[in-house]
C-alpha cells in the first residue's frame, strides 16, 4: 500500500472511532464497539509484526527476569510510557508475548520491570526476550517531532476523556483512482456502529 493509501486508511479509522464516540450510549454493545475501534486505531507499530515462537523443547518451567530502567535521561515518564493509557500498552506487551509484567517504581532512580513466563523452557525464554525487546523499544528516545508512541497514547487518552476528534484532513481521492472510487462517499455508511458490532460479534464467536 502506498503512502496515500495508508493515509486514507488511517483517516477512515479515525472517522470510525469519532463516529462511535458521537453515537455511543451506555451498555455492553457500545463498550465492545468502542474497544474494538480503540484497538484498531491505536495499536502501536511495534506490535504489527510479531514473530512466532520456536518449536518447544525441554520441560515446562517458570522463568523470570528483572529489567532495570533508569528514570533519568528520558524526556518522558518511563513507567507511564510502558503502562500506557489505562494500562493498554503494558497489556498489549503481555498479550503479544504471553508474559506477565509488573512494574516496581519505589526506587528513586530506577523503574524495575519484572517479566515472567510459564512455558516450555526455550519458549519461556523466548517470550521473556520478546517482552524485553518491546519494552526497550517503548522507551527508546525518538527523534524530535517523531514520537509516534506519544501521539497514539495521547490520542487514546483523549478517547477515554471524551475529547477525541479526527485531526487528520480528509484525503483528496482522484476520481480515476479505482482503488478508492466510491469508498470515501460510502465510508461512514459501511462503518456504522451496526457494521462494527457485527464484526465484534464474529470475533466473539471465534474465541468463545
Amino acid at each position: 500500500m502506498n503512502s496515500k493509501g495508508r493515509f486514507y486508511e488511517r483517516w477512515m479509522q479515525n472517522e470510525r472511532l469519532a463516529e462511535v464516540l458521537r453515537n455511543q450510549q451506555s451498555g455492553n454493545t457500545e463498550h465492545d464497539v468502542l474497544q474494538h475501534c480503540i484497538k484498531e486505531t491505536f495499536t502501536l507499530p511495534l506490535f504489527a509484526d510479531m514473530p512466532s515462537p520456536p518449536p518447544p523443547t525441554g520441560e515446562v518451567e517458570d522463568k523470570c527476569f528483572m529489567l532495570p530502567i533508569p528514570k533519568s535521561g528520558y524526556p518522558f515518564d518511563v513507567a507511564l510510557r510502558i503502562i500506557g493509557p489505562r494500562g493498554s500498552t503494558v497489556k498489549a506487551v503481555q498479550g503479544a508475548t504471553g508474559c506477565k509484567i509488573v512494574l516496581y517504581r519505589g526506587n528513586p532512580d530506577l523503574v524495575r520491570v519484572h517479566i515472567s513466563a510459564t512455558d516450555y523452557a526455550n519458549i519461556a525464554a523466548w517470550r521473556i526476550e520478546q517482552a524485553k525487546r518491546l519494552i526497550m523499544a517503548l522507551v527508546e528516545i525518538p527523534q524530535a517531532g517523531q514520537d509516534t508512541i506519544k501521539k497514539l497514547q495521547l490520542a487514546e487518552l483523549a478517547v477515554y476523556k471524551g475529547t477525541f476528534t479526527n485531526r487528520l484532513k480528509p484525503p483528496t481521492i482522484p476520481q480515476n483512482n479505482s482503488r478508492f472510487v466510491g469508498n470515501a462517499s460510502r465510508g461512514k455508511q459501511q462503518y456504522s456502529q451496526s457494521a462494527i458490532f457485527k464484526e465484534t460479534n464474529g470475533m466473539r464467536r471465534r474465541f468463545h
